[in-house]
């Protein structure tokens, strides 16, 4: 009975040392999945950042150009319109160097008529 015993309780600490083995070994794989999924985590982050990054980047360089062409078509218009705007001056100042022409030549005329007038008289 006493060697059933004996042999009941060495069975029982093995098992009790089996299952602490055991109980500790998988305490060190969950550490070592943690571990990894953190890293693999960490990896996603920074390739998320990278790609967000590089897409602002992109964006952002999108953004300038649509920009620098306003601004280029905002100059060439107003080009186009100082251009406009002269010419149509232009036009206006010569119109009323014509008029004003027009009206020298009518006085000049009215200067004329009176001085033969007065002579007639």
């Amino acid at each position: 009975k006493e060697v059933k015993e004996r042999h009941e309780m060495e069975i029982t600490i093995e098992l009790e040392q089996q299952c602490q083995s055991l109980q500790t070994k998988h305490e060190e794989e969950m550490v070592q999945l943690k571990q990894q999924h953190t890293v693999g985590m960490e990896e996603k982050i920074k390739e998320m950042e990278e790609t967000s990054k590089e897409r602002v980047d992109e964006v952002t360089q999108k953004l300038k150009e649509k920009a620098q062409k306003d601004v280029e078509q905002i100059t060439t218009q107003s080009k186009e319109e100082q251009e406009y705007a002269i010419q149509k001056l232009k036009e206006e100042m010569e119109q009323e160097k014509q008029t004003a022409l027009q009206r020298l030549k009518q006085e000049v005329e009215l200067s004329k008529d009176e001085e033969t007038s007065q002579k007639v008289t």
